[in-house]
């Protein structure tokens, strides 16, 4: 296998190297699951508040399954006993990972196995992101 540098033209990158592991949309009924956990956890959080969480969560695209994670880790990492958490605390959640071009995996391998052994894709799965393919590394 050549593992030498690919021309600029092929060497394509997707527009972040990372990406959201959370799909799916955000429903009533996961928004009163997050409540739920919400209230349950701060009582005195502010319903106003709520409702801007809310909010800021349908703006910035979470999932039913993202907000729910958002809450749990702002319970489980919160450190501000005597006051609330803001909505920051909420929205900043996330979990990404890694995606790789074709070419960048190539030069991963070069460099991990200097006996060029074949990337095994099957550790990776193809996806598209705006038209590119990229691949992601599968759990």
């Amino acid at each position: 296998m050549n593992y030498e540098k690919q021309p600029e033209s092929l060497q394509t990158t997707p527009i972040s190297s990372e990406i959201s592991v959370y799909r799916g949309d955000l429903t009533k009924g996961g928004m009163v699951r997050v409540r739920e956990i919400l209230f349950k956890a701060f009582p005195k959080f502010p319903n106003e508040s709520f409702e801007v969480l809310k909010d800021r969560f349908k703006a910035n695209g979470f999932s039913d399954e993202r907000a729910i994670d958002a809450v749990n880790n702002v319970i489980d990492t919160y450190e501000g006993w005597d006051k609330l958490p803001n909505i920051a605390n909420f929205v900043q959640y996330d979990k990404k990972q890694r995606v790789f071009t074709y070419y960048e995996l190539l030069e991963m391998y070069k460099d991990n196995a200097p006996d060029q052994r074949k990337i095994n894709l099957s550790k990776y799965k193809q996806i598209e992101i705006e038209g590119e393919k990229v691949y992601t590394r599968m759990a």
